[in-house]
């Protein structure tokens, strides 16, 4: 196995590892600092919070009338049903519905991209979230489990069938310790937050030979905000680690 092509492959599949997969938006960001963009008329925005905890689709830190970009909007549906809008700018926004199980709040999403459809299916528990990813034709048809993102509190381990088609199933997470041994690539990304700097160490296997291609570490200034704000709007906010 070439190991440099491998490695230029994986960080497009994952963003900067585990990011979620998701349609052309525009984030608004620089490479030295978290951008706020000011907003020129008033919003009465009455569920806006400055950050998320996911795990329990909360907000963190509510702000009243929000005067600056980017901010979350979290709204209670009814007992059963939540949306989520993570709010980029006046013109680009992310909008995720949940609707509530017997034990976990369940997602459902789907974007068109150049190769096909893509769908994903996320399961939310107390402390970890699945996220399942599918990959599918332009007609809507042949759709094959392509990636699985297993995430917890300070960790995100990633599974792909990179370069290889994955297994025609319906969604089911009581399958995942079957499905996850027969991936091509292992991407496991531990975490830490101080200081407002997010510290990422991760670690790329290559499960066909069972040998380590890549170790990383990356740091990103996000200041007060936790790991799920990072990932809806801080991967340009690099710095520098210690």
């Amino acid at each position: 196995m070439n190991y440099k092509k491998l490695i230029l492959f994986i960080i497009p599949v994952f963003g900067i590892y585990c990011a979620e997969k998701k349609g052309n938006n525009k984030l608004i960001n620089n490479d030295s600092a978290i951008v706020q963009t000011k907003i020129n008329v008033s919003i009465n925005e009455l569920n806006a919070y400055d950050d998320i905890d996911l795990f329990n689709i909360k907000g963190i830190g509510k702000l009243k009338n929000p005067t600056t970009y980017p901010y979350i909007k979290i709204e209670d549906q009814s007992n059963l049903k939540k949306r989520v809008v993570y709010k980029h700018s006046a013109e680009d926004s992310t909008e995720r519905f949940y609707e509530r199980k017997d034990n976990y709040w369940l997602g459902y999403y789907e974007f068109r991209a150049d190769s096909g459809y893509h769908r994903t299916y996320e399961y939310i528990k107390k402390d970890t979230i699945i996220r399942l990813f599918y990959n599918g034709s332009h007609m809507k048809s042949g759709f094959h489990l392509d990636d699985i993102y297993i995430i917890e509190r300070s960790k995100c381990t990633m599974y792909s069938y990179w370069k290889k088609i994955g297994p025609f199933m319906e969604p089911d997470i009581n399958n995942l310790n079957l499905i996850k041994d027969k991936v091509n690539v292992n991407v496991t990304e531990n975490f830490s937050i101080k200081n407002g700097i997010l510290t990422i160490y991760s670690k790329s296997i290559d499960k066909v030979k069972n040998q380590v291609f890549e170790r990383d570490t990356s740091c990103f200034n996000i200041g007060e905000h936790s790991w799920f704000w990072f990932q809806r709007f801080g991967w340009s906010n690099k710095a520098k680690c210690n």
